[in-house]
């Protein structure tokens, strides 16, 4: 039996309620300067009268039911509309907006690299830059941006009245504009001149920033122009005894966790909830295809709603997305914090439940752990409040560039210059690699690429259009991007980044001729170094390795609810942006890799290099040159300049260090939340030791590292990659400007969301009495708005189950007239 049959004897039985109605959905009805909320719109259709059968009678009853609720909530919903109107003669100021302040490093936009804070000219030392915003924390204890009791804080608050970004969302919060045309495109083409590009600067004027940052990053001597011919690359070098066994796979070096309830039980309980959810995050990570800009775009939003679903239990914070009405967080203000944690708990499930549905089990079990049921506990409060702050994030994310309803497929048009079997390549782009995918081995049982196109699989470049995704706080990734890398055949003037001239082509030759020189001297720590920041397969990759960090030191410095949702809120904050710029300049350039590079420039020499898993330094043909990495990854598949690994690495340490006050990362007693070495307890914070390598075998004493500063910890990140024969010089030091600049700008607006302060419009002139009288209604008008607000999300909220309730029964109607035909 058709639906509309049911629908007409649903009209019937009620008295002809026919017709359309609009029925609100995740809100309440319009109060007076609220914006139009959404609606759907219920169609009970013509009335046609026909017997139901008494099988069919069941589901027209529960229809029925449904539609008394629906009708009695609509009621609700509308009888409170017209009593907040009438009772509200003054309409409330709207939650102060989100201030994006466009404060960027000194350089950027003239064509100079921007000088991180701090730095020193003299190129032997590493820089302690300072944190670039203070948030009043001197401990643990302190919570940042928050104000002692009693104190006016109100001069030192940041002003969000004059936000260059002005639209709202439905809740009434301050979000970027999405409909703000973009900068265009830069045709492909190496350091192409014009408005898409920021001019460069002066020759014989050295970059602000382009100093080294580590001490090994010039323990390495420079390539002079004279020696592009490289001849220390061309002298034997005895090769490593040969081991007889076959080289430990990654995965064998670092082995998953046995299950998913054991991954739940190294939930510490010490970790805050807000930790705990984003360990699960990481875990769903590590077992996906990791790609960087989807993860940054992923933590970004599982973050905000936990974010967001805690400021709306505080008076003094503004949410990023979701903003309720100021009257119904101030009556909350006091709330205990397990109803905070609750509405933490509800968003983050319901984030990531969308964001990694494969993973909801996991998710699910979390939240059940936790106590507050795997339904999201609607009829609790502070659920709803939680399930409401995902979905408005979800919703004001939904059409933000990334194509995430297409899988994050690329719409941008962008096809590669080079193809990997084109013998005349153009040795300033970036060319897909065939990579070895085990279908056939070496004598030595190493994966290898044939003539056989099964044997291989050939790279398709990751998310290209990432640099028009809608950033968090900057305006866009271009206003970041950096002068264009070192041309090959170009006889132009070339500033490098630590301010050398030379011409573009000796710049070309000497620092693709580095990464060469760095392979067939690789000392084992160097190995190790190379290995730990690969973040390749099987790894939460960049953005999720500081994420592992943050966790460690929020444990160290035993932080609260508010401390840990306000921390990593910031930081995935400042790692999309960064991602969205670091992806902007990545195909704005299109730059080769160090692969295709070198074995360009030597393919008809021999060169001493890293021979291959096992092989140790030997001889090799220039044109079979490899990256020490895994055999089966080689390189990224996107183009090389910049770093993502610098960008994200120093747009991180930024926050961490502008949040806790300090940049100590290693003090040789603390032990955070992760176990890399495998040795059945945590690991020292700063620190990893192994006596394994995850790309060959290894015999010999542990190696360990250590980083006493976040800031060493992102140097030896950036310098990693030139050791893996992954980037180059300018590629690692651009990016680490890059970050920084960038984490500039979103800790400025995160921290502008913790301070926000509710305050009312200013009164026009002239109306000094009806303000008075107005001031005195105040406590009246605020009460009856208190008890209004509860009545409308009573009333919202049986309307969400009116209307579940309603298509269940259209749903048991269909089954039920299924059954019988």
């Amino acid at each position: 039996m058709p639906a509309r049959n049911l629908l007409a004897g649903l009209h019937a039985r009620f008295g002809g309620r026919a017709g359309r109605h609009r029925v609100m959905r995740r809100g309440r009805p319009v109060l007076r300067g609220s914006s139009e909320p959404r609606a759907v719109e219920l169609s009970f259709g013509s009335p046609k009268p026909a017997e139901l059968s008494p099988a069919s009678e069941l589901g027209t009853v529960a229809v029925a039911d449904a539609a008394i609720s629906t009708t009695s909530a609509i009621d609700a919903v509308s009888i409170a509309s017209e009593l907040a109107e009438a009772a509200a003669p003054v309409p409330l100021a709207p939650v102060a907006e989100r201030p994006i302040e466009d404060a960027l490093l000194s350089g950027l936009g003239s064509g100079q690299n921007p000088a991180p804070a701090g730095s020193t000219s003299d190129p032997g030392l590493t820089p302690k830059p300072s944190a670039f915003g203070s948030n009043g924390r001197s401990g643990a204890d302190a919570a940042p941006g928050a104000d002692a009791p009693g104190e006016d804080n109100s001069g030192e608050n940041r002003s969000v009245e004059n936000s260059s970004v002005e639209n709202r969302n439905e809740e009434g919060a301050a979000v970027a504009d999405p409909d703000t045309p973009g900068n265009g495109t830069t045709e492909h083409g190496a350091g192409a001149d014009g408005p898409s590009e920021l001019p460069a600067g002066p020759v014989d004027q050295p970059p602000a920033d382009l100093t080294p940052v580590d001490e090994q990053s010039v323990d390495e001597p420079q390539v002079a122009e004279a020696a592009v011919d490289a001849p220390a690359l061309l002298e034997p070098v005895p090769a490593a005894a040969e081991p007889e066994s076959e080289p430990p796979s990654a995965e064998a070096a670092l082995p998953a966790p046995d299950s998913e309830n054991q991954e739940l039980e190294n939930l510490e309980l010490q970790n805050t909830v807000v930790a705990q959810w984003n360990e699960l995050a990481l875990q769903a990570i590590r077992e996906d295809k990791p790609v960087p800009t989807v993860i940054t775009r992923s933590l970004h939003l599982a973050h905000a709603a936990m974010y967001d679903a805690w400021a709306a239990f505080d008076a003094g914070a503004a949410g990023a997305y979701f903003n309720p009405r100021p009257v119904h967080r101030r009556a909350r203000r006091r709330m205990a914090e397990d109803t905070q944690e609750r509405a933490v708990s509800t968003a983050a499930h319901h984030t990531l439940s969308q964001l990694f549905p494969s993973h909801t089990d996991r998710f699910d079990g979390l939240l059940d752990q936790l106590g507050y049921g795997a339904d999201g506990g609607r009829r609790n409060h502070a659920s709803r409040v939680g399930l409401r702050a995902a979905r408005t994030v979800l919703r004001r994310r939904a059409n933000d560039g990334s194509n995430a309803r297409n899988d994050y497929a690329d719409n941008s048009g962008y096809a590669p210059m080079n193809d990997p079997d084109d013998p005349d390549l153009d040795p300033n782009y970036w060319t897909p690699l065939k990579v070895p995918n085990g279908s056939a081995v070496d004598e030595n049982g190493i994966p290898i690429v044939t003539e056989d196109p099964s044997s291989y699989d050939v790279q398709t470049p990751l998310t290209p259009h990432w640099g028009q995704v809608d950033p968090f706080a900057i305006s866009s990734g271009r206003d970041f991007r950096p002068v264009a890398p070192p041309q090959f055949d170009d006889f132009s003037p070339y500033t490098d980044a630590h301010g050398v001239v030379s011409s573009n082509d000796a710049a070309y030759r000497s620092q693709f001729t580095e990464v060469a020189q760095l392979s067939a001297a690789l000392t084992p720590e160097q190995k190790v170094i190379a290995e730990y920041w690969a973040d390749g397969p099987n790894s939460s990759t960049p953005p999720g390795h500081w994420n592992e960090f943050a966790q460690d030191i929020a444990l160290r410095e035993d932080h609260g609810l508010e401390q840990d949702v306000k921390l990593f809120f910031a930081l995935n904050n400042a790692l999309m942006d960064t991602g969205i710029a670091i992806w902007d300049a990545k195909y704005a350039h299109d730059y080769v890799r160090p692969q295709t590079a070198i074995r360009y420039l030597f393919a008809d020499e021999e060169i001493a290099a890293w021979g291959g898993p096992n092989q140790g330094t030997q001889m090799i043909p220039g044109s079979t040159w490899q990256p020490y990495q895994d055999v089966t990854f080689v390189t990224p598949a996107f183009p090389e300049y910049t770093s993502g690994h610098s960008g994200f690495s120093y747009a991180a340490a930024s926050v961490l260090e502008a949040f806790t006050g300090s940049d100590r990362l290693y003090d040789g007693i603390s032990r955070g939340a992760q176990d890399l070495d495998r040795d059945g307890q945590p690991d020292l914070i700063g620190s990893y030791s192994t006596d394994t390598l995850a790309f060959e075998q290894y015999e010999g004493e542990p190696i360990s590292l250590q980083w006493d500063t976040v800031w060493d910890a992102a140097a030896e990140a950036g310098r990693s990659r030139l050791y893996g024969g992954i980037h180059i010089q300018d590629g690692d030091l651009r990016a680490r400007a890059m970050g920084k600049a960038v984490a500039e700008v979103a800790w400025q607006a995160s921290e502008a969301l913790f301070t926000a302060k509710l305050v009312r419009r200013p009164r026009r002139r002239g109306r000094s009495g009806r303000a008075a009288r107005n001031h005195l209604l105040e406590p009246v008008i605020e009460s009856v708005e208190s008890t209004l607000d509860g009545a409308l999300t009573t009333a919202s909220d049986g309307l969400l189950a009116a209307s579940d309730a309603l298509n269940a029964a259209l749903n048991l109607s269909q089954s039920v007239e299924n059954f019988l035909n």
